[in-house]
C-alpha cells in the first residue's frame, strides 16, 4: 500500500476536523507553480503491459524531480499526501507547505523539515491528559462498511458512458474511503477509482 506523507494545516493529519486546506487555494498553488501540473489523472504500467489509471480532477503531477522522477500530489480531506516521497519530494512538500502556511507530516505522526528529516513531536504534560480524557470519553463511531450496488465481477458504465468490468475493490484504502479498479472491455485498460466519490452505474447482466 505504501508509506503517505501530508501536507496538512491540522494538529494531526487524520484528524476529521481542523483548519483544512482549501481546494481552490490548492489549485491556485498549482497554477501559480511552473513545476506543477494539474493533470487530473495518473496512469501506471504494469509489468504484465497493463495501464492502470487514476482519475482526480484535483491530482497534480510534479515534474521537478532531479531524476526524472514522476512524483503526483493526491488532495485529500483537506490536505495534499504524496505517497513514499524520497527526500528530494519531502523537500518540495515543506516548500509547498510553507507557501500553504501548512507542516509536513507522515502516517506515524512525524513531521519532516526541509531537509527531509523526521522528527516526532514532544506533547506537553496537558496535552497528553487532555488527548488521554478525549479518546477515554468521545471514542468516534466506525466509519460504515463502503455500500456499492455492484461487485467484483459486474459490469458498470463510467460517467463517459464507456462500459467495464470490476476486477477490484478494497473499502479500506484511500483511509476508509475505498478503491474500485475496473477494466475497461473495448481495450482492457484499467482505472481506479474512489470507493465515494466513483461515479459509476451497473448495468444489467
Amino acid at each position: 500500500m505504501g508509506y503517505d506523507v501530508h501536507i496538512t494545516r491540522k494538529a494531526e493529519w487524520s484528524d476529521d476536523s481542523g483548519p483544512a486546506i482549501p481546494a481552490a487555494e490548492w489549485r491556485q498553488l498549482v497554477a501559480e507553480d511552473p513545476e506543477l501540473v494539474l493533470t487530473g489523472f495518473a496512469e501506471v504500467a504494469t509489468a504484465e503491459g497493463e495501464t492502470l489509471r487514476m482519475t482526480d480532477p484535483l491530482l497534480a503531477e510534479w515534474r521537478g524531480h532531479s531524476l526524472g522522477q514522476v512524483v503526483w500530489f493526491t488532495y485529500s480531506n483537506g490536505c495534499v499526501e504524496v505517497k513514499n516521497p524520497d527526500p528530494e519530494t519531502l523537500g518540495k512538500m515543506s516548500r509547498l507547505a510553507d507557501r500553504l502556511k501548512a507542516r509536513v507530516q507522515g502516517d506515524e505522526g512525524e513531521f519532516y523539515d526541509a531537509a527531509g528529516n523526521a522528527h516526532m513531536p514532544t506533547p506537553s504534560l496537558r496535552d497528553r491528559l487532555g488527548n488521554w480524557w478525549r479518546n477515554r470519553r468521545f471514542r468516534p463511531p466506525p466509519k460504515p462498511p463502503l455500500a456499492l450496488p455492484f461487485k467484483v465481477g459486474d459490469r458498470v458504465k463510467d460517467p463517459w458512458g464507456a462500459v467495464h468490468v470490476v476486477v477490484a475493490i478494497d473499502p479500506a484504502a484511500n483511509h476508509g474511503a475505498g478503491e474500485i479498479v475496473i477494466r475497461r472491455v473495448s481495450d482492457g485498460a484499467e482505472s481506479t477509482f474512489w470507493g465515494i466519490a466513483h461515479g459509476l452505474s451497473p448495468l444489467d447482466p
